[in-house]
């Protein structure tokens, strides 16, 4: 069974190209989101251990036991930004890929829009000379 349009197999090609896109584009934009939310936590974490306080006030036990949990936290902290540093470089990759599936997108459409354009031209073209063929018969039956 025939289509009626000029290039089939490029359409359905155009059409995985204009989902691909969008597949990138959301794995984008849940990158980002995760990337955001990293990036407020690092700066809840790297808060708590900013005020987190070992003053000199507290018994010798509460102290050590706070100067313990800023540790703790500092080293959670220390982890969190290689976490993040991670998400961040594939949020970069998310970014190139999605550039690389709008380029081929774009590369398709093009041949697409052009082989559309031939298809036109051809058509009017043979409507042309059907218009023609019918002057010219129009016109024989014109002449004794």
């Amino acid at each position: 069974m025939r289509s009626n349009h000029p290039a089939p197999s490029l359409s359905r090609l155009a059409d995985l190209r204009e989902r691909e896109v969008e597949r990138r584009q959301t794995e984008l934009a849940q990158q980002l989101a995760d990337a955001e939310r990293r990036r407020r936590n690092q700066e809840r974490l790297d808060s708590l251990w900013r005020t987190s306080t070992t003053s000199g006030t507290l018994s010798p036990l509460a102290s050590l036991n706070c100067a313990n949990y800023k540790q703790n936290v500092m080293e959670l902290a220390e982890r969190h930004r290689g976490d993040l540093s991670r998400q961040e470089q594939a949020v970069d990759r998310a970014r190139l890929a999605l550039l690389a599936a709008a380029r081929r997108q774009g590369a398709i459409d093009q041949v697409l829009a052009q082989r559309l354009q031939e298809h036109g031209r051809a058509l009017r073209s043979a409507e042309q000379k059907r218009q023609d063929e019918i002057a010219r018969q129009s016109w024989l039956r014109r002449t004794p």
